[in-house]
This record gives C-alpha cells, structure tokens and sequence, in this order.
C-alpha cells in the first residue's frame, strides 16, 4: 500500500529468483489514532483503516520495535520499524495498544517456591497483592533476559516479569536465583 516504504529482500532459490517485500510502515505518512469505539485505527496517506490490531515480531527482546500492523482480517498493512520514530500522539496509542494486548504483570516480592508432583508453585506480590501460580518445566518457563529481567510463564500461559533481578530485596532474590541458571 502507498503510505509504505518497500524494502526488496531477494533470495535465490534453485535457479529461480523470489522476492519477498516488507512493507515499512513510514512515520511521517501513517497516523495512528482512537477511533470512535475505542479501538486503535491507522489513516494512511490512501486509506483509513478504522481498526487494526498490534503484534510483536521480537516482543521479549525488542517490545517496541518491528511491530506488525494488519487490518481485522489479518492482512499485514506493514511493519512499525520502531515506535520511538512515530510522532508522540501516535506512539502513545502504539505504547498503550501493546500494553494492553500484552499484559505482563510485575512481581515486586517473592514469599515462597514449593515445588509439588514436578510443579512449582510461586506465592509472590503483584502490586500488593497475594498471588499464586504454578510453573512446569521450569528450566523452560522462567528465562533470564539480557536486561536483567526475568520472566515466568505459567501452566495457563499468562506471562509475569521481575524487570531487574538486582532490585529485590535480597531474601526475595535468593528464592528465584537457583532457578535462573
């Protein structure tokens, strides 16, 4: 679509030549904006998409960067390169439509890990209160991140982070860090 900067990725696949596009979207082209039901909406310099939805391609590792923007039937429009680059307006609705779709709740305190019939269970605080989950395989659902973050999956799915291990109260940080390696 016009509104979009194409960048040609070509690649040789026995003896023939494919090419496959990806579509930028280009911040001084595209905004973002609310539309009347609350939804998150894109008018591009040819079209007004009333509604779009937000996923992240790198979501641990780049949460605000190579951001995929399809319409409802999930035809990919384009590919946000980095929110930081959209103007503020737009950026926030960015921000607060992947907050949203993303939710990851953080944990501030953890009082206790027990592990039962080849679970763990965390009893922790998320923003003062007392929460419980279970964790399975947990060499594979709690991940140390470069940042110094961790994040636990729990046996439903549902993602919980500690953003910075070296931020808890020492006691806490003695419970998790035998898991960490």
């Amino acid at each position: 679509p016009q509104g979009c900067r194409h960048n040609r990725l070509r690649r040789v696949k026995m003896g023939e030549l494919n090419t496959m596009s990806i579509n930028f979207l280009d911040p001084e082209k595209c905004r973002f904006y609310i539309n009347p039901n609350g939804f998150t909406a894109l008018k591009t310099e040819d079209k007004d998409y009333r509604r779009v939805r937000l996923l992240r391609t790198l979501p641990l590792h780049r949460p605000f960067e190579y951001i995929s923007v399809s319409d409802m039937d999930k035809n990919e429009i384009g590919i946000i390169r980095n929110a930081a680059d959209f103007p503020p307006e737009s950026r926030e609705i960015i921000e607060k439509d992947l907050a949203a779709r993303y939710y990851c709740p953080q944990i501030s305190e953890i009082y206790s890990i027990d592990e039962k019939m080849g679970s763990f269970y965390f009893d922790v605080s998320i923003d003062g209160f007392k929460k419980t989950f279970g964790v399975k395989d947990i060499s594979r659902n709690i991940k140390m991140l470069d940042s110094g973050a961790v994040m636990l999956t729990d046996a439903d799915g549902n993602r919980f982070i500690i953003p910075d291990i070296n931020a808890l109260k020492p006691r806490t940080r003695r419970k998790i860090e035998p898991f960490l390696y």
